[in-house]
């Protein structure tokens, strides 16, 4: 393979740069093969007549939105990596740290966290739903706020299903999708493009946390979010592996997902996403973070041969 590691010589900046064009230019594709597709099996054509695509009631459109989802994280998230990687490092995946597996005390540990961490996300969100922008950027905030309730509404739709078959596909395009391919954008090549960029690899979890959290365009879930790409950077960071990651964050979509399908069925008595917010949940909040600190701390203590912060 004569292109294999071809930039690997280049700055941290112009790599950056390299995977920036690459997402762009592969999002711009794939979303137009994605509206071929949706034009070919379902006769609506998404970029010749995009107010089709408002009828949410009709089961066509929201197939047809589902399909171009899927392309989109594909073209914005997982080609453009994998490409850049293949172009960074003779060796792409020990790049991107997928080729190290994570021992089943680690897997179990992750799937513990992301059970009992609900209560903590929950409480932040709260604490995130009562911030607002100073009156200066009230326009800003308005609009936020417009696209985050349409984005709600889409999510709702997608996730709004009577069968089995239809919770399956929601894991797989809602769940395993985003799961894998954000964790290969953002904590596979940003996280580690940033710290070798400022030197420090706390500094690079950080900001592709923030980066993470901001790309959802979600003002009022910023504060969860980016401290959920945080735990993932330091789950890489700890077990020198990329896959700890992607099963959290697969784990912490799918219990949204099945949650939500079960209230919606009438299988849960209380709302989950008031869990640990709620007057007298205090010590359901308490337990759960003391838990998931200590699980922390475990995956790290378990995982001393993972990476150091000077060879990261």
């Amino acid at each position: 393979m004569m292109f294999r590691g071809l930039l690997s010589d280049r700055t941290p900046y112009r790599k950056l740069l390299v995977l920036v064009g690459f997402a762009l230019f592969s999002m711009v594709m794939c979303t137009m093969i994605g509206g071929l597709c949706v034009t070919l099996f379902y006769g609506i054509n998404p970029l010749t007549h995009p107010e089709l695509m408002s009828d949410t009631r009709n089961p066509k459109v929201v197939s047809s939105l589902l399909v171009l989802q899927t392309f989109s994280a594909l073209g914005l998230f997982v080609f453009p990596v994998l490409a850049a990687a293949f172009l960074f490092d003779k060796h792409p995946l020990t790049w991107l740290r997928m080729k190290k597996t994570p021992s089943f005390y680690t897997v179990v540990l992750v799937v513990a966290v992301a059970l009992l961490s609900g209560p903590l996300i929950n409480w932040l969100g709260e604490i995130n739903q009562h911030l607002s922008l100073p009156d200066t950027f009230k326009s800003i905030e308005d609009w936020m706020k417009s696209a985050e309730d349409k984005a709600a509404e889409l999510t709702k739709v997608f996730l709004q299903t009577d069968t089995y078959m239809g919770l399956i596909v929601n894991l797989l395009v809602i769940a395993l999708l985003p799961a894998i391919g954000e964790e290969l954008l953002f904590r596979g090549a940003i996280q580690r493009l940033l710290a070798s960029l400022s030197g420090n690899i706390h500094v690079g979890i950080v900001l592709s946390a923030i980066a993470f959290s901001a790309l959802h365009m979600q003002f009022y879930g910023f504060l969860p979010r980016m401290m959920l790409g945080i735990y993932f950077g330091y789950l890489v960071l700890w077990t020198g592996s990329l896959w700890p990651a992607i099963i959290g964050h697969f784990i912490n979509n799918a219990l949204a997902i099945i949650l939500f399908f079960l209230q919606e069925h009438d299988k849960l008595s209380v709302d989950p996403d008031t869990i640990g917010t709620k007057a007298g949940d205090e010590w359901i909040l308490m337990t759960g973070i003391i838990l998931t600190v200590a699980f922390m701390w475990m995956i790290n203590r378990i995982n001393k041969s993972g990476v150091t912060a000077e060879a990261y």
